[in-house]
């Protein structure tokens, strides 16, 4: 379901009750990528989720100063 390529935004990344403009570095696997988050400058961990009305949107709840722990948070 990944679309993005390295550099691509979306304004579409959530967390919580804010959206984000977020740029895409890579890929993680099992479903995760990881995004920098412009406006809040953090690195977020982000999956596609199903919301119940069947509609997806990117969680970007994870966040971190850098990528190295997004990676060792298995959440």
């Amino acid at each position: 379901m990944n679309q993005f390529k390295l550099g691509d935004r979306t304004k579409e990344v959530w967390h919580g009750d804010f959206v984000s403009e977020c740029e895409y570095i890579t890929d993680l696997g099992y479903g995760t990528m990881l995004f920098y988050d412009i406006k809040f400058k953090c690195f977020r961990k982000v999956f596609w989720h199903r919301l119940e009305d069947g509609k997806f949107i990117l969680n970007g709840w994870n966040c971190a100063n850098c990528p190295s722990e997004l990676l060792l948070d298995n959440s």
